[in-house]
């Protein structure tokens, strides 16, 4: 792909079939799998009790699941001002109100009509997804690489898990590719204030946000690390607003004692993933009676995807030897250190892990773009199968 350049007609035919790919699996799930209801994208599940305030709102409930973190998305969108019952009945709401933006700004578009939300959600979501790929092709024109590779970003699979699942992820990541083009172009007050959205839109950015500010001071440029200092206060803002209406700081929601926590010490949860996770997994397949060939299947897809991320460690080690003081370099290694102190509810299965590492993907493969090293390729390549079966899942 990279024997070709760059040309906008092929750019446009890309976002073509990326946006039709995604809008007609969205449509089809929607219709085929939901009967037409919208809100069965959300992933509500019945185990753990509707909240009585969206009793009267017509939401597709999953039956005898749990339900997964899109249901939430949804639930914030209906209050995001934290102003009504609703934040009583949602577990760890101090947690989910963490991610906020997507959620207020269909709430301001709706214009209190509530059932426009679910609309606006999956609307905005996949619409600012598209944006970012264009932002994408700009950036491939910047590394005069062929426009084809659009494909590697659009349908990673954390990119993938959040539109199908209406994951503000997909959202978060999509302003975090229009930030980097305007780093790319050294406009650094746009790329912080986009940094800033996307905090309050998934509070993992912060993390991209701390790596520049330590870039910046790395290279005695004070300005730029005041810069990228606004999403980082922007986010401590929020959460003290948080606390203040709820009694409770979000990320005391994500520590260890805590059920189903974020972080642990250092490699405890990649330990746990291949010391039981797996044997676990192939368990539960099994008394889910299915074949013997689909759980091996699934099991090389998870082995395969932890070892692509494995490799982007390295990656961030060779980077950051090879250009210590690129921003690049340094966004690398520093997401690399949260993957390190994920815990093993993190690294469990492909659907969370790639929603939150995706950046140890789509790094790598922006560092190829750049130097043409086909080694940073590989968690992409890991990665494919993983996108795969998300599409089919």
């Amino acid at each position: 792909m990279t024997s070709h350049p760059f040309n906008w007609r092929t750019a446009w035919l890309c976002l073509s079939i990326v946006a039709v790919v995604y809008g007609g699996s969205l449509a089809y799930r929607v219709m085929v799998r939901y009967d037409g209801n919208i809100t069965g994208l959300f992933c509500v599940g019945d185990k753990e009790p509707l909240p009585a305030a969206l009793a009267d709102e017509n939401l597709y409930v999953h039956r005898g699941w749990i339900g997964y973190d899109g249901q939430f998305t949804l639930f914030l969108a209906y209050d995001p001002l934290l102003q009504t019952d609703l934040v009583a009945s949602l577990p760890k709401a101090a947690y989910r109100y963490q991610r906020i933006g997507l959620p207020l700004l269909a709430y301001v578009m709706s214009g209190g009509n509530r059932s426009l939300l679910p609309y606006l959600l999956v609307g905005l979501n996949w619409g600012i997804f598209l944006v970012g790929c264009w932002f994408v092709c700009r950036i491939l024109e910047h590394f005069q690489a062929s426009a084809w590779w659009v494909f590697v970003y659009a349908f990673s699979p954390g990119l993938m898990s959040s539109e199908f699942r209406v994951l503000p992820d997909a959202t978060a990541t999509s302003l975090v590719f229009i930030a980097i083009f305007f780093l790319l172009r050294d406009r650094w007050m746009a790329a912080a204030v986009l940094l800033s959205v996307a905090t309050m839109v998934r509070e993992t950015v912060v993390v991209i946000a701390a790596a520049l500010v330590l870039w910046a001071l790395w290279n005695r440029a004070p300005r730029k690390a005041l810069t990228f200092l606004g999403p980082i206060v922007l986010y401590g803002i929020w959460c003290a607003v948080i606390r203040v209406a709820l009694g409770q700081w979000p990320f005391f929601s994500a520590l260890r004692w805590q059920t189903e926590s974020n972080f642990d010490w250092p490699m405890v949860g990649i330990v746990e993933k291949f010391a039981f996770v797996l044997r676990a997994m192939v368990e539960v397949q099994r008394g889910l009676g299915m074949p013997g060939a689909v759980i091996a299947a699934n099991v090389v897809v998870e082995v395969l995807f932890n070892l692509g991320l494995f490799f982007a460690f390295y990656l961030s080690i060779h980077s950051v030897a090879q250009r210590p003081r690129h921003w690049l370099s340094v966004c690398l290694c520093v997401y690399t250190l949260l993957a390190i102190c994920l815990s093993v509810y993190q690294w469990n299965r492909f659907w969370h892990l790639a929603r939150v590492l995706d950046p140890l993907i789509l790094l790598p493969w922006l560092a190829y773009l750049e130097n043409r090293d086909s080694k940073y390729l590989v968690p992409s390549v890991c990665a494919a199968p993983v996108s795969l079966a998300i599409w089919f899942a």
